[in-house]
């Protein structure tokens, strides 16, 4: 763990975005709302590969929805995880291909320092 720990609450925000998650079967179902969640962290990281990690939870009988990425016509979108009685890799139901998940991190880049050195 980088930054962060697996207790404290980061939410700021959540709504339902008015749309819903639409199935192969039912391109125009209503029972699958999307929610958004909105959290914030201030903390500078290096460059490199990084996991988030975060839970969706909810009322309804089937959902609150967090669906995967979905792009036509590509069946693999990503490598997330998803944990049920212990951790996996988020596969569709349909191609058992790997799924990515839909997150924006919005912040500011911070220019690397240049080091001087000098080669002999």
């Amino acid at each position: 763990m980088v930054w962060g720990d697996q207790t404290t609450n980061r939410l700021l925000t959540t709504g339902w975005t008015n749309i819903y998650r639409a199935s192969d079967t039912a391109p125009t179902g209503t029972t699958r709302p999307i929610m958004e969640n909105v959290a914030a962290i201030s903390t500078t990281l290096p460059q490199g590969t990084y996991w988030l990690q975060w839970s969706t939870d909810g009322s309804l009988s089937s959902g609150p929805w967090a669906p995967p990425i979905s792009i036509l016509g590509q069946t693999t979108t990503g490598n997330a995880l998803q944990y049920t009685s212990a951790w996996g890799a988020l596969t569709d139901s349909g191609t058992l291909t790997p799924q990515g998940m839909p997150f924006i991190i919005n912040g500011s880049v911070v220019p690397v320092e240049l080091q001087s050195f000098s080669i002999e």
